[in-house]
């Protein structure tokens, strides 16, 4: 059994197997965060992680909330199931924050690495009721010193990058592009619809590098 965070006031961490659960408040430092669900992790989370590490010169650790806003929290086995694919080094961190707020409480001073269509979704009114319910938020985010590195994402048919979106300029200062070259076109959701029932590994043919110019 993987200890889990008993509380939205801890965190647990493992690396290759060993895992400790720590007060947000006395856990040990993590600089770059990539958030997610992983499931599965495929070759294509990997290298964005590689390219975020090389961009901040940090190492970037994975985190995966038990808790979501529009699903059941996750039970023991799966989180099983979901850290069990990540290579041994990989450094992963469980929490009970499913919001960036949530986050940014546990991790003050962190950059997240995230996707075009996750950073949209923080910018975007309807996910707080209103105009003003988004600007309390990112106004907490940025006293927390919350930062964003940001890769582009496959969003219907167009392939959107951190210059394609329309964000406040206070949360747009807080936005770097981890690399403006990197497609990640396939999806977790169509991986599993690929994968044998149980698996938790992709078939690895999932990232692409694209020369997109100036």
């Amino acid at each position: 059994m993987i200890p889990e965070p008993p509380d939205p006031n801890h965190v647990t961490r493992g690396q290759a197997g060993s895992w400790t659960v720590y007060p947000a408040t006395s856990r040990p430092p993590a600089e770059v965060l990539y958030p997610g669900a992983f499931n599965p992790l495929h070759s294509a989370h990997l290298r964005i992680a590689e390219l975020a590490g090389q961009r901040t010169n940090q190492r970037v650790d994975f985190e995966i909330s038990l808790e979501n806003v529009d699903k059941p929290p996750l039970s023991n086995e799966e989180i099983q199931r979901r850290t069990a694919a990540f290579p041994a080094e990989a450094i992963i961190w469980l929490t009970r924050a499913p919001t960036f707020v949530d986050k940014a409480r546990l991790f003050p001073s962190c950059t997240w690495l995230v996707g075009a269509d996750t950073l949209a979704r923080i910018a975007d009114p309807r996910y707080y009721g209103s105009v003003s319910g988004r600007d309390v938020a990112l106004a907490e985010l940025a006293d927390r010193d919350c930062r964003f590195l940001v890769f582009g994402r496959l969003i219907g048919a167009r392939f959107v990058t951190l210059n394609d979106l329309d964000l406040p300029p206070g949360l747009r200062r807080r936005c770097q592009t981890v690399a403006p070259e990197f497609r990640m076109d396939i999806s977790s959701t169509e991986l599993r619809a690929r994968m044998p029932q149980g698996g938790t590994r992709s078939n690895g043919q999932d990232c692409q590098l694209e020369n997109r110019g100036p």
